[in-house]
């Protein structure tokens, strides 16, 4: 495994050198951009998530009713603190200009 990746960035170092930033202001906006494609990948993991222990739960009819609807609850509850803090910090990304 290690052999493998030590090929693959190899491989990858001209193209990484290509693509080197040429300002902080660039360099930022990568970052950002990596960023962003991180938390995407995370919330639909979270909800994928979601929607799967909320099925499980649901096919189990053995489960208190009262446990499955605070799943539920809290779940959304999280999902929706996850994406509203995401937006928070992109409007202020948006309202400070640098």
């Amino acid at each position: 495994m290690i052999k493998r990746v030590s090929v693959f960035v190899i491989a990858m170092m001209p193209t990484l050198a290509f693509a080197a930033a040429k300002s902080f202001a660039e360099l930022a906006a990568w970052l950002v951009t990596i960023i962003n494609m991180v938390i995407a990948v995370m919330i639909t993991g979270a909800v994928v998530l979601y929607f799967a222990g909320a099925l499980r739960k649901m096919g189990n009819i053995s489960h208190d009713h009262k446990e499955m609807n605070e799943y539920l609850m809290w779940g959304a509850f999280a999902i929706f603190i996850m994406i509203s803090i995401w937006g928070i910090v992109t409007l202020i990304k948006n309202s400070i200009t640098l």
